[in-house]
């Protein structure tokens, strides 16, 4: 691609950003959890129970980021902590029963969302789109671990 194309990628993809956080706050908002606090109930959603240090690397986040949001997940009611019996230090989390209502209602929501939205493409058209999202995903993955030094 020419450097005209990679701006116009690169706008693009502000654009989807832009809209994608609008979207995932609105979703999120009227569930009365945070951003994060939503990526930790999709990630931990249905049955997964993780420690802090793993939804960190899954999350790409600072764990002391996640340990916070999970305290105040727990004070809500979404979450629970349990101690291994062999290491008293390691704790996982789990989500409640609330926890996993609450997950399962915005897995609903913003699959109707992405369906309305899908819908006037024919097939094709739809899994073109999810099979770019998945390989510019991953790629983006793969690249996360580089840095941007010339940015």
């Amino acid at each position: 691609m020419d450097e005209k194309k990679y701006n116009q990628f690169r706008s693009s993809l502000r654009v989807l950003a832009r809209k994608i956080e609008t979207q995932m706050k609105n979703e999120t908002g009227c569930c009365g959890v945070t951003l994060s606090q939503c990526h930790i109930l999709l990630e931990l959603y249905p049955d997964q129970e993780l420690s802090i240090k793993e939804l960190s690397q899954r999350l790409e986040l600072d764990k002391s980021n996640i340990s916070r949001t999970v305290d105040s997940m727990v004070e809500m009611g979404l979450a629970e902590r349990s101690h291994s019996l062999d290491d008293r230090r390691f704790v996982s989390i789990r989500l409640s029963e609330k926890g996993i209502e609450k997950a399962s209602f915005i897995n609903q929501s913003c699959n109707e969302y992405y369906i309305s939205l899908f819908k006037p493409l024919s097939p094709e058209k739809q899994a073109v789109i999810l099979q770019g999202m998945e390989y510019l995903a991953q790629l983006m993955k793969n690249e996360s671990k580089k840095s941007c030094s010339s940015c």
